[in-house]
């Protein structure tokens, strides 16, 4: 994976192991291992290379910054980067998501950068999740893909989606 760089003193501070598998518990999804290592080296920050290129809209996008996960988002001294929180931000559009959706970054103008867990998904169809025998949810992806999840086009339950990548690693090569 092409390493990310950040703009400095943007980072939240670090992480528990704890707080990372409670997320991925509540949520039922595994976030990107190379996400994750990368919010271990800075946890929400702004990266140095912020553009990247949406195939579907023909348009240029940019990062306002990485969400973090954060042990208690009403800890003192978290400051700002409460509002960055996935959870926390999961509670203010979750809504107009889908539970095969997780936002991960925020861009200019409102959007979301998100992991999308279903490869196929069909809006009008959303039947209740299946799980195999170790308790994974069937027509999950274990590598999410890339989306942009568009604030003004979306309603409840009807999220309006741009495919970006496969994989957030393919996603970290297209950062301009």
């Amino acid at each position: 994976m092409r390493q990310i760089l950040f703009q400095e003193g943007t980072c939240a501070g670090p992480f528990s192991q704890e707080q990372l598998e409670g997320l991925e518990r509540f949520y039922h999804v595994r976030l990107d291992p190379h996400f994750v290592e990368m919010s271990k080296r800075c946890n929400g920050g702004v990266p140095v290379l912020r553009n990247f290129d949406v195939v579907a809209t023909g348009r240029e996008r940019m990062i306002d910054r990485f969400l973090c996960v954060l042990d208690s988002p009403n800890a003192a001294g978290v400051g700002h980067h409460a509002h960055y929180d996935i959870g926390v931000t999961m509670t203010y559009i979750g809504d107009r998501l889908r539970d095969w959706l997780v936002p991960f970054a925020v861009l200019f103008a409102g959007d979301m950068l998100c992991f999308q867990y279903r490869a196929e998904y069909n809006l009008d169809d959303d039947p209740d999740d299946e799980t195999d025998d170790d308790g994974n949810i069937i027509g999950y992806l274990d590598t999410p893909m890339i989306c942009v999840w568009d604030h003004e086009a979306s309603e409840e339950l009807r999220p309006a989606l741009y495919w970006v990548a496969d994989s957030f690693e393919q996603f970290s090569y297209m950062l301009k």
